[in-house]
């Protein structure tokens, strides 16, 4: 975050000593946060300095998280909203600075560019130069958090709403068929409010969807298109619980609800060793799609992706529904246990004849100049435990991978034989 910018070294010093004056209390600056000072020579002076501090401690989403199934359908009351303001009374706010120094109750004092998407700007006639309008905003530290992630908001009317960092990379894509100019957003607000209030410029009204209320900062999900269509959360999972319910008791493991993201993951009541259940993703981001996934978990913990769905925010999708979400997991939960029933303690991987296979696991993991063991005989159930254990671990972050180790121990059961071996 900057906090001045400068060209006299005088002020640059009489600055420093004044952030050095501030108490803990007053100060925007954490303990051990970095602070950079950046001064460029020109001549016997500068031509320019600054006082940046990183602002990554501030950077961190709200989560609300539990395990109680009413605590979690409650988290979506009043949450999501759609707002629908005429252009003529938005503005992009773009960060410029921020006052080292609190507010007497705690709040940071920030300035904005505030850029009117019908006339972004004035030019001094003097210079020829572009003149800007700003805004000053005192906010939370709950607030700022938020309106770091991008440094760009949007105002309608009274109302300020941050952009978070997906809702930006959707509206980039809406507005301006590319995700990529937003990318640095936090390294050059002004140019990519710029780019957003000229896309901006040519719409009648701004649609979009926030979450919250209040008369604070509230967090802006998604600017929506012609084709995006709002799949309300809260109605979302009263239908996928319905259908999880088919296939029997279940129990909500843990649930996380996020800016960003909702995760709900729930066990299938049964064998309490080889257990089934149903990981859940929802997202009110345009270009994030909602998942359901049906996944098989081992004695050591090791889960593993056995088949996903997914549906986009569009009318083809809506039209389909949540049930078809489930199309195929029965089949996917009949091949886990016959899975675990053809690997009993008789199957032996003899990893010497399939070095194919120990080349899939390399590329997954990104070790595929390690060298390929030359003989690994070893129980088949044991090392497809080991192996779905140590790459979750590794791994269960990457989009799409939890499903690929699922193919991985299939191939384990395709390359085993009957002779038995000692577990390992």
């Amino acid at each position: 975050m900057r906090l001045w910018e400068g060209k006299e070294p005088q002020e640059l010093l009489k600055r420093l000593h004044e952030l050095d004056e501030l108490t803990g209390i007053d100060s925007v600056i954490q303990p051990g946060q970095k602070v950079t000072v950046t001064a460029t020579a020109y001549g016997s002076g500068l031509s320019r300095w600054t006082v940046d501090a990183d602002d990554a401690a501030y950077r961190a989403p709200k989560i609300a998280s539990g395990s109680k199934f009413d605590q979690f359908c409650a988290a979506f009351e009043g949450m999501t909203e759609e707002l629908e303001a005429d252009i003529y009374s938005v503005r992009v706010l773009a960060y410029a600075d921020t006052q080292p120094y609190r507010t007497y109750d705690g709040k940071f004092t920030t300035r904005w560019f505030s850029i009117d998407p019908l006339d972004p700007y004035n030019v001094d006639k003097k210079t020829g130069q572009p003149v800007f309008k700003f805004e000053e905003l005192v906010i939370t530290q709950e607030e700022y958090r938020m309106m770091m992630g991008t440094k760009l908001a949007i105002r309608a009317g009274d109302a300020v709403y941050a952009l978070l960092r997906d809702a930006l990379m959707s509206t980039g894509r809406l507005l301006l068929d590319s995700s990529s100019v937003f990318k640095r957003s936090d390294e050059n607000a002004l140019g990519c409010g710029m780019m957003l209030a000229e896309a901006l410029a040519d719409r009648d009204s701004l649609k979009a969807l926030t979450r919250g209320s209040g008369s604070g900062v509230r967090p802006l999900l998604a600017v929506m298109g012609s084709r995006y269509r709002y799949i309300p959360q809260s109605e979302f999972f009263k239908e996928v619980f319905k259908n999880i319910a088919g296939f029997g008791i279940y129990l909500i493991e843990k649930w996380s609800i996020t800016d960003e993201l909702t995760t709900v993951q729930a066990v299938l009541q049964g064998d309490p060793e080889y257990q089934k259940g149903f990981l859940i993703t929802a997202s009110d981001f345009n270009g994030t799609p909602m998942k359901v996934s049906a996944f098989g978990r081992f004695p050591n913990g090791a889960m593993v992706v056995l088949k996903q769905s997914s549906m986009l925010h569009n009318k083809a999708s809506v039209d389909r529904g949540v049930k078809c979400l489930f199309d195929g997991m029965e089949e996917a939960f009949g091949e886990f246990d016959q899975f675990i029933e053809d690997m009993d303690v008789d199957a032996v991987f003899d990893a010497k004849a399939h070095k194919k296979w120990l080349r899939n696991v390399q590329d997954l993991i990104g070790m595929r100049r390690c060298r390929v063991p030359e003989t690994l005989e070893c129980n088949g159930l044991a090392l497809a435990m080991t192996l779905a254990k140590d790459l979750d671990a590794d791994i269960r972050d990457r989009n799409g991978l939890l499903y690929s180790i699922w193919n991985l121990l299939l191939d384990i059961r395709g390359g085993c034989t009957g002779k038995r071996k000692a577990a390992v």
